[in-house]
């Protein structure tokens, strides 16, 4: 029962761990490198829809599991992504460099969007994400110590 688990990424080791709601440890996954198993900085994690969606940061890629952590895809074409946030149609992925891309919950690529523009376009203009319904989220960006709201048209 994930309504009362934590799955966290470990950036240090490479993995993702589930944590029981009362701190016991469930299961890990991950190791470092670019194969299958692999994580290279995963940065960003949220859960929805029966997934869980890790922002495989340095590899370019979304990792996708299910609630038992075991492996079911990748989504690539994404950028190098930060952040990730699913909500009940969509799957948002931010990547440091501001673009902000939308997929179906397929990871099917449905477009993207440039924010912080004017504002350097590097760094870390996205380092995490949070989606308040289908349409709007809120980014946080490291290299500008700000918090935009961005709405997106349906």
């Amino acid at each position: 029962d994930w309504s009362s688990d934590v799955c966290s990424s470990d950036l240090g080791n490479s993995r993702v761990v589930k944590i029981s709601k009362d701190g016991v440890w469930q299961k890990a996954y991950g190791t470092y490198g670019s194969g299958d198993g692999n994580m290279k900085i995963p940065h960003g994690i949220t859960v929805g829809g029966g997934h869980v969606y890790v922002a495989d940061r340095n590899n370019s890629r979304i990792q996708v599991f299910d609630m038992d952590l075991n492996f079911q895809k990748y989504i690539t074409g994404i950028g190098q992504p930060w952040a990730v946030q699913v909500t009940p149609k969509y799957i948002y992925s931010g990547a440091g460099d501001g673009k902000i891309y939308r997929l179906d919950h397929d990871g099917n690529l449905l477009g993207w969007v440039q924010t912080s523009m004017h504002q350097g376009q590097t760094g870390c203009l996205i380092h995490s994400l949070y989606a308040e319904s289908d349409t709007v989220l809120y980014k946080g960006a490291c290299t500008l110590w700000n918090v935009e709201k961005i709405t997106f048209k349906e």
